[in-house]
């Protein structure tokens, strides 16, 4: 088993959550061809930039 960690940003969270699917850019492609069955992806998602005067 593999562990994968995969980073998104809130608005992309909304879309794996009402979707129930996470997806990635054509360039990493060759990187999901090695998920398999079984791995275990976790998500880490980053904070928004809060920009302080």
């Amino acid at each position: 088993m593999t562990y994968w960690i995969f980073v998104t940003d809130h608005m992309n969270w909304d879309v794996v959550l009402k979707e129930g699917i996470y997806g990635l850019p054509e360039k990493r492609e060759k990187l999901m061809k090695r998920v398999k069955k079984g791995d275990e992806a976790f998500i880490y998602m980053v904070q928004e930039k809060v920009e302080y005067r």
